[in-house]
């Protein structure tokens, strides 16, 4: 959001002035740059000012849904950019920047050989997961929550479980919560996408680790209304996920903004969890959707030509 980072704007000023005195003071060879552009691209335009040091841009920024003029930063500031998604590569290409895809990391090592079965007549699992950042947990949590109470209330065989980002103290969980029999986890999300049924989950990495997992999900996400308003001028996707935009379509449905509510949730949840076909055929379009991206040693091949370049 874009308040967000203004509440917090002398926090990245300080970080920022940090960053720059230890480069300047050990002159590395190389300098990785790892998503969060916001950050990163300002001090890769500030390096370039007192260093000739190479930069390596690995996870591209989402230019192609939002922001685009800061291409013009990338081509100008930044030596080499590995992108995660195929179809970046030639948008990047388009604008004469050096550009290198080595597959999705995460698809790579996770993703199953076969689709999990979800029976609806027996107990499921539902992952509810709000972010890893405190203003997301403020957002999303109550609401789901909300959900989690009503639903189970003529669904007694469903139970809830509330997915804490590693960087979370469950303990700031706990007060959304309060005496309700919903769980909470803090098992890496990938372990607890491998026992979960079905997921409301914010969209983000989380939605893709999710999908990962062939897991069935509804992605929320809702931020201030300044940031809505001001994020709705520049973004030219018209989904939110990651699997949405591979697929081009809506593989996983969207509820954003004033679209996340408990009404509209509890609707889609019946919706979905009492049609077995509709679950399967979520996870089969995922499946086709993300696995192009498993591409064999993707690491390896990320920091050969890292080292090499």
């Amino acid at each position: 959001g874009f308040w967000e980072v203004l509440k917090n704007i002398v926090f990245f000023i300080n970080l920022e002035r940090l960053v720059l005195t230890h480069i300047q003071n050990k002159q590395p060879n190389k300098i990785i740059l790892i998503d969060y552009p916001g950050f990163n691209l300002r001090i890769a335009q500030k390096i370039k000012l007192f260093s000739k040091t190479k930069i390596i841009y690995y996870i591209s920024p989402q230019l192609w849904a939002w922001k685009e003029d800061r291409v013009k930063i990338i081509k100008k500031h930044v030596d080499s950019l590995i992108v995660l998604f195929p179809f970046e590569v030639s948008w990047y290409k388009k604008h004469q920047i050096h550009v290198k895809h080595f597959g999705h990391p995460l698809i790579a090592q996770y993703l199953p050989s076969k689709i999990k079965k979800i029976n609806p007549n027996q107990k499921l699992s539902i992952a509810l997961c709000p972010g890893s950042r405190i203003q997301e947990i403020q957002k999303h949590l109550p609401t789901l929550i909300n959900t989690a109470i009503q639903y189970t209330k003529n669904n007694p065989h469903v139970a809830f479980r509330v997915i804490c980002a590693p960087n979370i103290n469950p303990q700031l969980l706990r007060p959304y919560i309060k005496t309700t029999p919903i769980t909470i986890e803090t098992t890496p999300i990938l372990s607890s996408f491998q026992k979960t049924d079905f997921a409301i989950v914010a969209s983000g990495t989380a939605a893709l680790e999710c999908a990962v997992t062939l897991t069935p999900m509804i992605v929320v996400y809702k931020m201030s209304w300044l940031s809505w308003w001001m994020t709705k001028g520049f973004v030219k996707t018209p989904f939110a996920s990651i699997v949405n935009i591979l697929a081009k379509k809506e593989v996983s449905l969207e509820l954003l903004q004033e679209q996340f509510t408990v009404i509209n949730l509890l609707s889609a949840l019946d919706r979905k969890l009492k049609n077995p076909s509709a679950l399967f055929n979520e996870q089969k379009n995922i499946l086709q959707t993300i696995k192009p991206l498993a591409i064999k040693d993707t690491y390896q091949k990320t920091a050969t030509h890292i080292a090499n370049y």
